[in-house]
């Protein structure tokens, strides 16, 4: 399925396209998911419904555990609809109730909690003994309630509930499981596909446990009591039923730091389901009068959606076509189905370019197209020069602001209208007189009732002020850039803003006083040296070490430093993600303080490639939505149409 966009933003127009929609972009208003009801499929009469469900994607096939009949029932869904293909018996089952698919060795692992022994079944349609059951081993636990696989490393763990521990066996299925004790009641685990750790709840101890791939394991302790985990984009989706109702909350599996909290949500969700190329967390749901599938965003689990109305359990999602299969819970009326919904985005996944007749056009438009009205704060620089904006940047965007550009004597027309449109609630101009004149201030004031100037005697000293005036309680991190040059300090303004972190420029071979002052001031724990020692000489470093912890980002050009911030301040896939120019600085220096808006990243490509460091972070981020900061005479249209490719397919 190819689901994608293309929308320019120029010259104070807006336009989106998407397959005969005309509308708002992509941020003005969450995404609209309209689930279509495909087909469903009823595989058993009336008394107990349907247990679990696993999907190989690669052979389209789902597999339908069947309690009533004590079977699996198998469908191909190639075609957005089920087609029986046979039944998986051989009197293997008495009450089957999880199951999951290796879909590279095609083999489809079953929990039977009637007899506590896991079925293994060849499910490759090509193979002499497809869709027969191959192996029958016990468990060793007590009613099993979940089952992942490890395809990285071919193993399968199952989660036994009462028996409180996992049984971690080898992909053949034949060998007796080893056993390893987790917490109280286990219910669920899941697999992380990148590394292969598995991840274990348990709702009484409000914990996970962690099984590494070396054998050992790792205690996790949550603040509140984890019920449904899953995992996409790096990042673990756990629902809880505290504090006081129940919620989604998602967690970095790099960091393990709480990262967003959804809203409450109308009762506990039944199952839960990830499709990360969507950036959408799947909850089903129950409850009477309660939305059977939610979708929430799963950058920040705002609530999308809350779905069609019925009584639903388990959930899974095609990763091949973004479909979700959901089963129902029996009805003393009626049997338990399988749903198949085609989700129908709105808007799609889309590159839009943010250009304009010049910088300060560019400017007006990214400010316009990412900030409402009564923004608390918008920061002017002069377009003329790099250095100012580059450490406004990252003010402005941690105090939820836009930059703006101007000639040094004039507030061009385009940003002249956008301030009027954005009706800040303060002004701050960066730099002296000699950037921006008296005049162009004078001229501000006309468009707010607080108006200040952050200047000094140097490039270097404007950067301690703006950071003086925007972190005034200190900083965890800096970042130091050369002020020599601009294309480090890009790139880095979108991750500091984000972490609430200045960006301090400095010289090659020494920081000048007053920066010297404000990292004192400031008090880091780490500073963080953007560039090699070409921008920012050893000297530099040693010299901080003495007193700071100091972590250089570097690499051999421009596009590597790029890929490197993002790789370390974006762990997880992003929702949107802005490219720039490596060669000229005016695009991003306004694009930061948006990218920051947007919870993005900005990385830095050529005119007409896309470097290899920085492909290789597109396609680790994921986008949903790409924004191209600059005209087709910066970034052109065929690198432009190589951008598309990383959009979700």
């Amino acid at each position: 399925m190819h689901l994608r966009s293309l929308s320019v933003l120029a010259a104070g127009a807006v336009v989106l396209v998407v397959a005969g929609w005309l509308g708002a972009t992509a941020q003005a208003a969450p995404r609209d998911f309209g689930l279509e009801r495909l087909a469903s499929v009823a595989p058993n009469t009336f008394g107990d419904g349907v247990s679990d469900i696993a999907i190989d994607s690669t052979t389209q096939r789902a597999f339908v555990l069947d309690q009533k009949n004590k079977a699996v029932q198998v469908y191909d869904i190639s075609e957005s609809s089920f087609e029986f293909v046979t039944t998986i018996s051989d009197g293997a089952f008495t009450y089957p109730v999880a199951a999951a698919v290796n879909q590279v060795t095609h083999k489809l692992y079953v929990a039977d909690a009637g007899n506590d022994t896991i079925v293994t079944a060849d499910v490759d349609p090509q193979s002499a003994t497809a869709n027969r059951v191959t192996s029958r081993v016990a468990s060793g636990g007590t009613f099993a309630g979940a089952v992942a696989v490890d395809e990285k490393n071919n193993r399968v763990f199952v989660a036994n509930r009462t028996s409180g521990n996992v049984s971690v066996l080898d992909g053949s299925g034949v060998a007796a499981p080893r056993m390893v004790a987790v917490g109280v009641q286990p219910n669920g685990v899941v697999v992380d596909p990148d590394s292969g750790k598995a991840y274990v709840p348990s709702q009484p101890d409000s914990s996970i446990t962690v099984l590494n791939t070396d054998g050992s394991t790792t205690l996790w302790p949550l603040e509140n009591r984890p019920d449904l985990l899953a995992i996409g984009g790096g990042s673990l989706f756990i629902t809880t039923d505290r504090p006081s109702a129940e919620h989604v909350e998602k967690f970095s599996l790099q960091t393990m730091s709480l990262t967003a909290t959804s809203r409450p949500l109308g009762s506990m969700p039944n199952g839960i389901a990830v499709d990360s190329a969507f950036h959408t967390v799947y909850a089903t749901d129950s409850g009477e009068g309660i939305g059977g599938v939610s979708t929430l965003r799963s950058t920040d689990l705002s609530i999308e959606d809350a779905g069609p109305n019925d009584y639903f359990n388990s959930v899974i999602v095609d990763p091949k076509t973004h479909r979700i299969l959901v089963g129902e819970t029996p009805r003393s009326w009626r049997p338990s189905e399988v749903v198949m919904f085609q989700p129908n985005p709105r808007p799609l996944p889309s590159v839009d370019r943010v250009s304009g007749a010049d910088r300060f056009e560019v400017s007006a438009n990214v400010a316009g197209e990412t900030f409402a009205s009564g923004v608390p704060v918008v920061y002017v620089a002069a377009g003329g020069g790099f250095a100012d904006a580059l450490s406004g940047s990252a003010a402005a965007g941690a105090q939820h602001g836009p930059v703006l550009l101007v000639s040094k004597d004039s507030v061009p027309a385009a940003v002249a209208a956008r301030l009027k449109s954005l009706r800040p609630q303060r002004i701050v101009i960066l730099g002296g007189t000699a950037s921006v004149s008296e005049a162009v201030e004078k001229a501000l004031g006309d468009y707010t009732r607080s108006l200040s100037r952050l200047a000094g005697a140097d490039r270097y000293e404007v950067s301690a002020a703006v950071s003086e005036s925007a972190f005034p309680d200190g900083a965890q991190t800096v970042y130091l850039a050369s002020g020599a040059v601009f294309s480090d300090a890009l790139s880095t303004s979108a991750a500091a803003g984000l972490e609430g972190s200045p960006v301090l420029l400095t010289k090659k071979n020494e920081v000048p006083g007053a920066v010297l002052a404000e990292i004192t001031r400031l008090k880091p724990s780490v500073i963080f040296v953007l560039g090699g020692t070409n921008t920012v000489d050893e000297s530099v470093v040693t010299a901080l070490q003495s007193t700071y912890g100091v972590v250089r980002i570097d690499g051999p050009d421009r596009y590597t430093v790029s890929a490197a911030v993002a790789a370390r301040a974006f762990p997880q896939s992003v929702y949107t993600l802005y490219v720039a120019s490596g060669a000229v600085f005016p695009d991003a220096l306004s694009g930061s303080a948006a990218a920051i808006a947007e919870d993005a990243p900005v990385l830095l490509i050529q005119k007409d490639a896309i470097p290899a460091p920085v492909a290789a972070q597109l396609d680790r981020l994921n986008p949903y939505r790409i924004v191209v900061l600059g005209g087709p005479n910066t970034l052109s249209e065929a690198v432009q149409s190589q951008l598309e490719t990383y959009l979700p397919q």
